[in-house]
């Protein structure tokens, strides 16, 4: 999902929603790392995400350690993320160990169950995007994304906002940077045009200085 993209798929959600997505979205969280979050977690003082900690996908095990220290990690909290979150926050009064997206302050959300909503309201803005356009067929409709597709859109966006391979990798909790390569590096621009125009602006710029 574009920038545009992600910001309708966020309005289109119900309020008690729109904060889930928004983290996956803009701070790239893993599934499990989403589940886990308390609010002790954000410091919303510092615009920091502290991941410390995973939620198993075996209910019999629950929280767990992030398994490595990449995995352990501070994610920048972006403006439009952090006027999310102090609204969510406002709205269902927990704080310090409460778990940000709970069902209740010690439970997790149920990935199916959040996903379900979120498919039931994307519809529910296209099929109005649909009866109020003059050219149905040249709508453009929302396209459903997974809650662990949003922490793709996240690095993409890091990408495009110009950040270099290793605070990229330490945003996302890769603990090889070739990781993030492999991963993510068909987005990375740089080819021997962009190449050749930064090294030209770079010696023009030492020449002047000498």
């Amino acid at each position: 999902a574009s920038p545009a993209e992600a910001a309708a798929l966020i309005k289109a959600l119900p309020e008690s929603e729109r904060a889930l997505w928004a983290t996956a979205l803009y701070a790239g969280l893993r599934r499990g790392e989403l589940r886990a979050l308390r609010w002790e977690d954000i410091d919303l003082v510092a615009a920091v995400i502290n991941v410390r900690r995973s939620w198993d996908a075996d209910p019999a095990i629950g929280e767990i350690e992030v398994k490595s220290d990449a995995g352990r990690r501070r994610v920048p909290l972006i403006g439009a993320l952090r006027k999310i979150i102090v609204e969510h926050k406002l709205a269902i009064g927990r704080d310090g160990a409460a778990l940000v997206f709970g069902r209740t302050a010690e439970q997790p959300f149920i990935p199916s169950t959040v996903r379900n909503r979120a498919l039931a309201a994307w519809k529910a803005e296209n099929a109005r995007r649909v009866k109020e356009a003059e050219d149905p067929d040249s709508v453009e409709l929302l396209r459903p994304i997974k809650l662990h597709e949003g922490r793709h859109c996240a690095t993409s966006y890091l990408i495009a906002a110009g950040l270099n391979q290793k605070p990229l990798s330490i945003y996302i909790g890769h603990s090889d940077i070739r990781t993030t390569y492999n991963r993510y590096g068909h987005l990375m621009p740089g080819d021997e045009a962009q190449a050749r125009k930064e090294l030209d602006a770079f010696f023009a710029g030492a020449t002047q200085q000498a």
